[in-house]
């Protein structure tokens, strides 16, 4: 279930004492969304947080440049 809005999660300590600290966005679209992980050897993971619109317009891109490219097979048109 989610946390109240006056709790907030800031990382986890298993029960070998190992821990992972979040990072959250400050300000931006993703104000107060997780998007980095550091766990307890001091390995940072970035998040990269997306929108539905970002990813359909991402995917259009990539649709349009695969249409465009010398190393799409073209079909044989019959003759």
């Amino acid at each position: 279930a989610p946390l109240p809005p006056y709790r907030v999660l800031t990382g986890l300590v298993d029960r070998f004492g190992r821990t992972q600290t979040f990072h959250r966005e400050a300000a931006g679209e993703f104000s107060g969304e997780i998007t980095g992980v550091t766990d307890g050897a001091g390995r940072h993971f970035r998040l990269v947080l997306t929108t539905q619109a970002q990813r359909a317009e991402e995917a259009r891109k990539q649709h349009t440049a695969s249409l465009f490219s010398p190393d799409t097979p073209r079909p044989l048109s019959a003759s």
